[in-house]
């Protein structure tokens, strides 16, 4: 049973040992390529996320001065269209709802929930 699992050549045990290192380094590749490209889309997903929240901001900072709450609905209904919001809720600077929005299907689970101030 030993000798059918002994590599008898020199040249054999060579190419089974390059075989094992070159395996070894794709293994070690693939993690390593796989957690650079996962930071990468992390940082894509907040750059992302801090400018579509600052053109929200800078949509309706306007409006909500002149009191206008369709036209804040419409943008906030608008911007639902963005990857990184699935669910919008506008209050006044008392605290009061204005205008709420959100995709449909979306668990309150899943939401990654922030606080913006809106800037004029």
């Amino acid at each position: 049973m030993k000798e059918k699992l002994r590599i008898k050549t020199l040249g054999r045990k060579i190419i089974l040992s390059i075989s094992i290192v070159v395996a070894l380094c794709v293994v070690f590749s693939v993690f390593i390529v796989s957690g650079v490209v996962e930071d990468q889309l992390g940082e894509k997903y907040e750059v992302d996320k801090v400018a579509a929240s600052e053109s929200l901001s800078y949509s309706l900072a306007p409006v909500l001065d002149l009191y206008d709450y369709r036209q804040v609905e419409r943008i906030i209904t608008s911007s639902l269209t963005y990857k990184n919001i699935a669910y919008i809720t506008v209050f006044d600077k008392g605290g009061t709802l204005i205008v709420s929005a959100t995709e449909q299907n979306v668990s309150s689970e899943s939401l990654d929930v922030e606080k913006h101030e809106i800037t004029s």
